[in-house]
């Protein structure tokens, strides 16, 4: 009988080694090993199961069968988040399932420069996020948020500032449009909207007003002065006849050169025809470009053009004849030196 329980318990201690190893083997043993040891980024679309992320994994995995069963045994397959993940070699199979149950995903930066044109605004969006540009176009038209918030086709841009922002890869459109306008609240400090009430306009305004002014000049000790410009021409009920606008138009025609011909186009962008501003920006303002409106210069003036040095610089003036020299001039410039544009 004693032998009997001693081969019994021999028995019973092996199979609980063999558990054990099996067990050590599942949980805490390393079954993650990536190129060269570097972190190995995972994409899990919206649209994934767990057989989805599954092959994403398996050439990371050095064995699979165990993963699988600790992954069923961890609800893995029906907790499968999207979103972009950062994997690390060396990692046990309980790790690994851990960390992409508890959805803990990398954010994923989107840099929307000062100036950048608006048609590249979504271009660059949806080259960062899972949302392709037909997913934003989309929900541009159909959005009763942006509705809410006055905000077209044309002026959507006005929600964005020119910054860096944070998102999760597989944010959907309307959350990432939510998050731009929780951005746009940080910058409208009641200073700035204090300045804004001061001018008597709104926000989606100064958004345009800024796009056209950014678009004027490569120096921002100018920007503050060719606000002063526009709001002047605002006030008298002048056309704005800003050269960014019609420069818009004829990019969109496949041109970037401006022709006496476009300053005739019956179309809303157009300054020259149709006064008040045009019914979105023309590209993205920066931040500086925002502030020179809100802290225009006051003055007379109601002209300005490039100096015939060609420096980059303007000549402002309050007189029209004045200004006319001043384009004759600058013009001649041009020809001197053969320019044409």
């Amino acid at each position: 009988m004693k032998r009997i329980l001693f081969s019994t318990g021999l028995i019973l201690i092996g199979v609980m080694a063999v558990a054990g190893y099996f067990a050590y083997g599942l949980l805490w043993k390393s079954n993650v090993s990536t190129p060269n040891g570097k972190p190995v980024e995972i994409y899990v679309g919206s649209n994934w199961t767990y057989d989805s992320l599954r092959q994403a994994l398996d050439p990371y995995l050095i064995t699979g069968p165990g993963f699988d069963q600790l992954a069923d045994q961890m609800n893995l397959r029906n907790k499968v988040i999207p979103g972009k993940y950062i994997i690390q070699n060396g990692w046990t199979n309980r790790r690994l399932i851990r960390h992409f149950r508890s959805g803990n995903q990398e954010q994923v930066v989107v840099l929307l420069k000062g100036s950048i044109d608006r048609r590249d605004i979504i271009r660059e969006l949806s080259l960062k996020l899972e949302p392709d540009s037909t997913a934003f176009d989309a929900y541009i038209d159909t959005s009763s948020y942006l509705r809410s918030l006055e905000l077209n086709r044309e002026n959507w841009p006005c929600l964005m500032m020119a910054n860096t922002y944070f998102f999760h890869w597989a944010a959907k459109p309307d959350a990432v449009f939510k998050r731009f306008k929780s951005e746009r609240d940080v910058f409208w400090t009641p200073e700035r909207m204090g300045k804004l009430n001061d001018l008597d306009l709104t926000i989606n305004d100064v958004i345009v007003l800024a796009s056209i002014v950014d678009a004027e000049t490569m120096f921002d000790s100018e920007l503050p002065r060719i606000a002063g410009v526009y709001l002047n021409r605002l006030e008298k009920g002048w056309p704005l006849q800003a050269d960014p606008t019609v420069r818009y138009i004829a990019h969109k025609a496949g041109r970037r050169r401006v022709l006496h011909v476009d300053l005739k186009v019956d179309n809303p962008y157009n300054t020259y025809k149709y006064r008040g501003l045009p019914p979105g920006p023309v590209l993205l303002p920066s931040v500086k470009a925002v502030d020179a409106v809100l802290n225009a210069e006051s003055h007379d003036y109601m002209f300005f053009c490039a100096k015939p040095d060609l420096s980059g610089y303007h000549l402002f003036t309050a007189s029209a004849r004045v200004h006319e020299q001043n384009a004759v001039n600058y013009h001649k410039a041009l020809d001197a030196r053969n320019i044409r544009e």
